[in-house]
């Protein structure tokens, strides 16, 4: 026999042997499409708003740093931080419409002029953290071309007032979208 069909053989003569404890099974339904979608739509802007407060954490800690390729390494990594959060609220925000426009042509579905109010607030929101999350990108490129510490230190601060207005922005809309999506039947 071989190790594997062995390990197997006394797995299973534990599991006998103990009562085995181990109960059926139970298979639950799959979500709905719709369901899928509005759940993919609130870990989008979770998964945004952890962005945001990484790359202001990260920015943060570029204003005070005294060595240029420090101060360089780390509004990188902002920026590029910044930028995934960009991608993330364009998703939601595109998946967040296609259950609206779905919603709506269903004019008898449960919670859809709760969702549409809640979504229509969380949208805004998500614009205006696109927005700052879009100017932070541009001021880390610009604090990227700085030859000087003073200068790259200058850029940084201006990009933290851009995340951090995008971090408070993104954990408002995380509210506002994870309320809209619960009325998604």
């Amino acid at each position: 026999m071989s190790r594997a069909t062995l390990s197997l053989v006394a797995l299973a003569g534990l599991t006998i042997g103990c009562g085995s404890g181990i109960k059926d099974i139970v298979v639950q339904p799959a979500p709905s499409t719709l369901q899928a979608v509005a759940d993919s739509t609130t870990t989008l802007v979770a998964s945004a708003a952890t962005q945001t407060d990484a790359a202001m954490a990260k920015v943060r800690v570029a204003t005070i740093s005294r060595d240029l390729e420090d101060a360089r390494t780390l509004v990188l990594t902002a920026r590029d931080a910044a930028a995934t959060a960009n991608t993330q609220v364009d998703a939601a925000i595109r998946q967040g419409e296609w259950l609206r426009t779905v919603l709506v042509q269903d004019s008898l579905a449960a919670g859809r002029v709760d969702y549409e109010r809640y979504w229509r607030l969380g949208r805004q929101k998500l614009t205006a953290a696109r927005q700052l999350s879009s100017r932070a990108v541009a001021v880390a490129d610009s604090a990227l071309s700085c030859t000087e510490q003073t200068c790259a230190a200058s850029r940084a601060r201006q990009m933290a007032s851009q995340i951090e207005a995008a971090a408070g922005v993104t954990r408002e809309a995380e509210s506002v979208v994870r309320v809209a999506m619960v009325h998604v039947h």
